[in-house]
């Protein structure tokens, strides 16, 4: 990706519960807020946020979104992107509005509500057949993928096996 002047990468991390900020504003967990930057969003865990779990609506210079698993927002969508992104490979569930939403380029997304890639059979899946423990309190809340998982047969074959990062 060319014409950015600034380069950020936010993996490893679990995130949550980024709630009503001082002020009244609403709080994502991850979010891109300068136009210049192309941001690499991957292999991440974001849940029980008020507003998108993962968003980027400014980015003129294309983002990367790939292999998060976001899990309930309050009042907003899983995964907001924007045109000139790749989102691939996300796990988006329970999401108060869309679980992913946006004009980036989408491949193989499973989502709870019919908005990721129904042709790779990741649509409309329920967390509770995914998740060991996917719930609304926090501390007994655990997104570790079941053993017979949808989510674990989509990424034992191509193109799951064959993914690269951008590390």
């Amino acid at each position: 990706w060319t014409g950015a002047t600034n380069e950020t990468q936010i993996h490893h991390c679990v995130i949550h519960n980024a709630n009503t900020a001082a002020g009244g504003s609403l709080c994502m967990g991850v979010y891109v807020s300068d136009a210049d930057t192309i941001a690499k969003i991957y292999r991440n865990v974001v849940y029980g946020c008020d507003d998108a779990n993962i968003g980027q609506t400014v980015s003129t210079s294309g983002c990367f979104i790939i292999h998060n698993t976001c899990y309930e927002t309050a009042v907003g969508d899983g995964i907001v992107s924007k045109s000139g992104d790749e989102v691939e490979y996300n796990a988006a569930f329970e999401s108060a509005d869309d679980d992913l939403t946006g004009a980036g380029t989408e491949d193989d997304n499973a989502t709870s509500d019919a908005t990721g890639d129904s042709g790779a059979s990741l649509a409309s899946l329920t967390a509770t057949n995914e998740f060991k423990s996917a719930t609304t309190t926090w501390a007994s809340t655990d997104l570790t993928l079941k053993r017979r998982s949808n989510l674990v047969a989509k990424s034992t074959g191509s193109p799951y096996s064959s993914v690269t990062y951008p590390e």
